[in-house]
């Protein structure tokens, strides 16, 4: 989980964020309209959301949209 360091997460192109209190590395690029979202969740699971041909604010939406308290009663 040591990629979710902001100098590790910043030098491969990607930015950290918070989505519903997880932390988060989005990378997004515009010029081919692709991304991808690590979301950590609990320290125990990384769930990964990618895109091609998407808009970020799709992408930012269904990371959104993830039942994560579900997630971390397992």
């Amino acid at each position: 989980m040591a990629m979710f360091n902001p100098a590790i997460a910043g030098a491969d192109g990607g930015k950290l964020q918070k989505i519903k209190r997880n932390k988060a590395i989005v990378k997004y690029s515009g010029d081919n309209r692709s991304g991808k979202v690590m979301i950590n969740v609990a320290k125990k699971y990384m769930v990964t959301i990618e895109g091609t041909n998407v808009d970020k604010e799709d992408l930012m939406h269904y990371a959104e949209t993830i039942n994560y308290k579900g997630l971390k009663a397992f």
